[in-house]
């Protein structure tokens, strides 16, 4: 059995077996084409300025990725690191590491608390927050931690100006 194809040759048609293997072929790639897109950003990390509604940082973020807010406790004037990953298109804090239990730093019976080196850290803490109002401090000088850089919120908003963290779907 001969096909004309478009060259204008001859060529034998592809076997039954052939075409079984060629279609394989196309549906593996067909899954492991939508496994990755499924695997991708989902979600935008989003901090809003409350006052205008102005975005002011907008990142794509996938499942389970972590991401920190760092800033300088008001207080005992001591870093803080709270970690929170994207999880179902909501924020989740998992960990914060302090250096002492400053005014408004305690341990909520959530999660393993341990101590290392110089640091208080509460981790596995699992604690669903939706979003963060967060009012940005002149002494505290936040941060966002993102990938290994570094943004500080005072670049995008003057200090005591509130801003909203959050995790939102990514609109396809």
């Amino acid at each position: 059995m001969y096909v004309a194809m478009n060259s204008g040759r001859k060529g034998k048609a592809l076997q039954p077996q052939g075409l079984i293997l060629l279609f394989a072929i196309v549906a593996m790639l067909g899954v492991i084409y939508f496994q990755k897109m499924d695997s991708g950003v989902k979600y935008r990390l989003e901090i809003v300025h409350v006052a205008t509604g102005t975005v002011i940082i907008d990142f794509p973020v996938l499942e389970s990725e972590k991401f920190q807010i760092h800033y300088t406790h008001s207080v005992d004037c001591l870093p803080v690191r709270e970690t929170f990953r994207a999880e179902k298109g909501q924020l989740v804090l998992d960990e914060v590491h302090w250096m002492s239990f400053g005014a408004g730093l305690g341990y909520m019976d959530q999660g393993k608390i341990r101590v290392e080196n110089e640091w208080i850290i509460i981790e596995q803490m699992n604690r669903r927050v939706g979003q963060l109002l967060l009012r940005v401090g002149t002494i505290a000088d936040h941060r966002l931690v993102y990938r290994g850089e570094e943004y500080p919120l005072k670049n995008y908003v003057e200090g005591r100006e509130l801003v909203q963290l959050s995790v939102a779907r990514q609109s396809r």
